[in-house]
């Protein structure tokens, strides 16, 4: 019986000795999301937390970089790659989709999104046109400028 645990519940448990001990072993090499490149990209304890160790130990997490209709490109630390958005996020809410900023874990050939962690912040709007539907801008920003004309037609 394989047991999958993430690592908020070896430290919800209080076991961060056997946390600590396990993270240790996985190689910078086969755990890009640790590396600094994906730390350079905002990764944090808030994601990695919410891994299994398998997806840690297999290097599966990258972050949404450009959306475009059915096709996201992801930065794993390694590549930014283009992959296809599954019929089933496409199908589902609009905010369970992949934005920008998103972080995901992929599959283990690196070539799908199994799926879309959980967001510490979002930015919305209205979608144009009639209906009443969210539109999702970006994601996990910590930091926003914004920046406005300031002449007549401001």
């Amino acid at each position: 019986v394989t047991m999958t645990r993430t690592a908020s519940q070896f430290w919800e448990k209080g076991e961060t000795a056997m946390l600590q001990s396990v993270l240790q072993t996985f190689p910078p090499s086969k755990n890009p999301q640790m590396n600094a490149e994906l730390q350079g990209y905002g990764l944090v304890p808030f994601f990695t937390q919410q891994l299994a160790l398998e997806e840690y130990e297999e290097g599966r997490l990258g972050r949404v970089t450009e959306v475009q209709r059915s096709l996201v490109t992801v930065f794993d630390g390694v590549d930014e790659r283009a992959l296809p958005v599954a019929t089933s996020l496409l199908e589902g809410a609009t905010e369970d989709r992949p934005t920008v900023g998103d972080w995901i874990v992929l599959d283990d050939t690196h070539s799908r999104i199994d799926r879309v962690l959980d967001r510490k912040s979002a930015f919305r709007r209205m979608a144009a046109g009639e209906a009443a539907e969210v539109q999702l801008i970006a994601a996990n920003i910590d930091t926003l400028f914004i920046v406005t004309s300031c002449n007549e037609e401001f």
